[in-house]
């Protein structure tokens, strides 16, 4: 997870185009490990920003624009999955709870002393 707005951005600008990090830097004209250090929330400078910004076709803003999109999404979904979880828990609990008490309930079934086992009789 990248520690700075424009990491993700540029990752989030990245998979919406379909681009490698790799082809980024082929087409902004920076080294390879720049983009990567980029994109893994690294510090960098503006005119590096400006350069990435220029190569994905958006302004610089947008880098950051594309980050906090990303997080919105990643949060109404996080909440939607906690508001299912929620009403699934007590479900859950009591499946787990028959589901226990049904094993708990089970016959053991004894070996068959005249079942050989399959690493005996070598």
């Amino acid at each position: 997870m990248s520690r700075t707005p424009w990491g993700e951005g540029v990752r989030s600008l990245l998979d919406a185009r379909g681009l490698t990090q790799l082809q980024l830097a082929r087409i902004s004209g920076l080294d390879p490990a720049t983009i990567g250090h980029v994109v893994r929330g690294g510090h960098c400078s503006t005119e590096t920003l400006q350069k990435i910004a220029h190569a994905l076709e958006v302004e610089m803003g947008d880098l950051f624009a594309a980050a906090s999109e990303q997080a919105g999404f990643l949060e109404r979904r996080d909440r939607v999955v906690l508001a299912v979880l929620r009403e699934l828990s007590e479900e859950v609990a009591t499946a787990v709870a028959v589901a226990t008490e049904r094993r708990r309930k089970r016959p053991i079934v004894p070996a068959r002393p005249d079942r050989p086992l399959p690493f005996e009789g070598t």
